[in-house]
Order: structure tokens, then sequence, then C-alpha cells
């Protein structure tokens, strides 16, 4: 089992959250599994255009070495964007103007899967000082399988 806490994250005034990641995994000679969790408590990004009472990234999955097979149990609590709440499905997509915000993303390719609970790709200028190009995540989990 792995685990890490970090408490009181900042990337300037762009966001700030406590978090604490988790994972485990088993191997054996039928196959491997394992789960990860990324829990983040009060986040608030861009002095709290975007905030979430509790991000919890939560996936899990197995494979016997030829199927692979994944479940995501991802979820927000408290979840509001420009103060409106959100109820965000897999891979909600929000157009802010200066970027594109993504909720619940899913990146699944045969072998793993990605969620990225808050991503933001900032397009262009804006209020925040962030710059073009410039790709923020929060609540984020990979799990992959090599065979």
């Amino acid at each position: 089992m792995l685990s890490n806490t970090t408490a009181g994250t900042s990337l300037k005034a762009a966001a700030t959250a406590t978090v604490a990641d988790s994972g485990s995994s088993r191997v054996r000679s039928s196959g491997s599994s394992g789960t990860l969790t990324s829990t983040v408590h009060s986040a608030r990004l861009l002095k709290g255009l975007i905030r979430a009472t509790v991000v919890r990234a939560h996936i899990s999955g197995s494979s016997n070495g030829t199927t692979h097979s994944f479940s995501d149990g991802s979820t927000f609590i408290g979840l509001t964007v420009r103060g409106v709440h959100v109820s965000a499905h897999p891979n909600t997509v929000i157009k802010l103007g200066f970027a594109a915000l993504y909720l619940h993303r899913q990146i699944r390719t045969s072998r793993s899967l990605t969620v990225r609970m808050i991503e933001l790709a900032v397009r262009g200028p804006n209020v925040y000082g962030l710059k073009t190009g410039t790709d923020i995540q929060v609540g984020v989990t990979h799990l992959g399988f090599r065979r």
C-alpha cells in the first residue's frame, strides 16, 4: 500500500487544498489488480471560481494478462463553478472563455485508465496570471497494466 498526504497544497494563487493519496496492488500468478484513490478536501481554484468540498478520484482494475478491466467510483461533493452547483458526469467540459474546464475526465486505453477530476487547460490571457498552455490537474489517478 502506498500513501501520500499534503496539507495546504498551493500553486501561487491558482489553487489551495488538502490532499491525501493511497493505493494498493496485488500480483499473483493468475493476474494482478490495483486500487488508487486521491482525495482532495477544500479545493479552491482561481480565487474561488472553482470550488469543491471534496474531490475524490477512485479507480480500480484487474488483469489476467490478456483481459483488463477497470472501474471508476470517483465523486465530487459540493462542486461549484462561478458560484453555481455543478453535477459533473464523466468527461464534462465547461468553456470558461480563457480556459477549458474538464470535470471527471476519463482517459482510457486498452491497458489503462486515468481519471482527472478537475483539469483546467488555459487557452488564452486571463486575470489570474496563468500563462497560455498551463494545465492544472486536481484529483488525479492512473492505473495501468503492462500486459
